[in-house]
C-alpha cells in the first residue's frame, strides 16, 4: 500500500480507552510506513506517549469536550486552517467533540477521506435528556460528514440508529498489542507497589477488589461501592478491599459515597496510575461495573491477565467475554455484590493468557484498508 498522510484527531490527551487505542493504532500505521500525527485538544499523557514514539502532535487549545459556541467555532477555524495546511490523505477522528467539529472542519478543507470510530455514544451517558438529544443529534450528523464509522463492537453499532446512516457503518473490534503481556509485572512485584499505595501489608492475606477506569457517572464506580458496602456489611469478618484506580470528575462525590456508607477505610482511591494495568496481576478480582460501554481496554486486559473479572453486560463486553467471566446487568449493586461474593470464592491463581497478535494486526489492516 503506498504511505499515506494521516491525521488522527482526539478531544483530550489523556489516557482512557479512545487514547489507548488511538496510540495503538497511530503507532501500529507509522511503523507500516504512513506518517502519522495526531492533534488534540487538552493535554495529557497520551501527547507524552505518542513523542516518545516519535509521532508529532499538534494541540488545537479551542477543541474543548464542553459545548461552547465561542470555541466549537475557534476550533473549527483551527482544524481547517491546519488541514489546509498538511493537506493529509485522511483524517481519524476519535472521541465525540472531536468528531463532528473535525468532520465538518475535514469536509469543508476538501480532504479525501475522513473516518470516525465511536467508542461509545455520548448521548448514552447520564445526563440532562436536552444534552443527550444534542449529543444524538451532533453525533448523527457526523455519521453523515464521515465516509466511514467504526464502531468498536457489535453492540456499538446497534445502539445507534441515525435515518440513512447505517451503510456508513463498519464494525472493528478492539484488540490488545502482542506487547502487553510483556508489560504485565508479576503478582508479588505488582502487589507489593499498590501496598505501598495504600500504606498495607501485602503479605496480610486480604482480598484486593480493582477497577481501573475514569471516574465518571457512566463508569459505574457508585454501584461497585454500594455493592462493596453490601459485601461488608453481611461479611464483616472477611479481610476485603477495594482498589479504584484512575481520576476524573465524579471523584469527590465518589469519596463522599464511601464515607457516607461507612466504608472509606476500606476503598482507596488511588488517583491516575500511568500505565496501570501492568498491576494486573497483582489484584484479586477485577471490577468493571459500567452503565454503559464500547469494548474497554481495561476489560480486555483484566481477561488477559488472568485476573477473574465480574463485568456489566453491557456494549461489546458479551462479545467476547469468556465463559469464566461473570457478567451482571448494570446499576443493580445487589446482583454486583453476590457477583464480587462468588468471585471471591474462588482460589486466587492469575494466569496468562496468550495476547492474540492475529486479532491486532487484522484490527490494523481492516481500518488500514477503510483510508484507500
Amino acid at each position: 500500500m503506498q504511505p499515506l498522510r494521516i491525521v488522527m484527531v482526539i478531544t483530550k490527551a489523556r489516557w482512557g480507552g479512545a487514547q489507548r487505542h488511538l496510540f495503538d493504532l497511530a503507532t501500529a500505521l507509522s511503523q507500516r510506513g504512513h506518517s502519522v500525527e495526531v492533534w488534540y485538544g487538552e493535554a495529557g499523557p497520551l501527547s507524552d506517549k505518542l513523542q516518545a514514539e516519535h509521532i508529532p502532535t499538534q494541540q488545537v487549545p479551542s477543541l474543548q469536550r464542553a459545548i461552547r459556541l465561542r470555541n466549537d467555532v475557534a476550533a473549527l477555524r483551527a482544524l481547517v486552517r491546519l488541514l489546509r495546511r498538511t493537506k493529509p490523505d485522511v483524517v481519524h477522528l476519535h472521541s465525540s467533540k472531536a468528531g463532528f467539529t473535525g468532520a465538518l472542519a475535514a469536509r469543508i478543507a476538501g480532504v479525501p477521506r475522513i473516518l470516525f470510530t465511536a467508542h461509545n455514544w455520548a448521548f448514552a451517558q447520564p445526563v440532562h435528556p436536552m444534552l443527550k438529544a444534542a449529543f444524538w443529534f451532533l453525533q448523527g450528523a457526523t455519521l453523515w460528514l464521515a465516509h466511514t464509522t467504526i464502531a468498536v463492537s457489535h453492540a456499538t453499532a446497534r445502539a445507534f440508529r441515525f435515518p440513512g446512516s447505517q451503510s456508513r457503518v463498519v464494525v472493528i473490534r478492539n484488540a490488545l498489542p502482542p506487547t502487553f503481556a510483556t508489560s504485565l509485572l508479576p503478582r508479588q512485584q505488582a502487589r507489593t507497589l499498590l501496598a505501598e499505595r495504600i500504606g498495607v501489608d501485602p503479605q496480610a492475606g486480604e482480598r484486593w477488589f480493582f477497577s481501573l477506569s475514569e471516574l465518571l457517572p457512566i463508569k459505574g464506580i457508585d454501584v461497585a461501592l454500594e455493592a462493596f458496602a453490601r459485601l461488608l456489611r453481611h461479611h464483616p469478618q472477611l479481610r476485603w478491599r477495594y482498589l479504584v484506580a484512575g481520576s476524573g470528575s465524579d471523584e469527590e462525590r465518589l469519596k463522599a459515597l464511601a464515607r457516607h456508607l461507612g466504608i472509606a477505610s476500606f476503598v482507596h482511591f488511588l488517583g491516575h496510575i500511568p500505565d496501570g494495568s501492568r498491576l494486573l496481576r497483582g489484584v484479586d478480582i477485577f471490577v468493571l461495573p459500567s452503565r454503559s460501554e464500547g469494548l474497554p481496554y481495561a476489560f480486555l486486559e483484566a481477561v488477559a491477565s488472568g485476573v477473574p473479572c465480574v463485568a456489566t453486560s453491557v456494549g461489546g463486553i458479551p462479545e467476547v467475554a469468556p465463559p469464566e467471566v461473570f457478567l451482571v446487568p448494570p446499576s443493580n449493586p445487589e446482583v454486583l455484590a453476590a457477583a464480587l461474593q462468588e468471585a471471591a470464592s474462588l482460589p486466587t491463581r492469575p494466569a496468562l493468557q496468550e495476547t492474540d497478535a492475529t486479532s491486532f494486526t487484522a484490527m490494523v489492516e481492516a481500518t488500514e484498508a477503510l483510508y484507500r
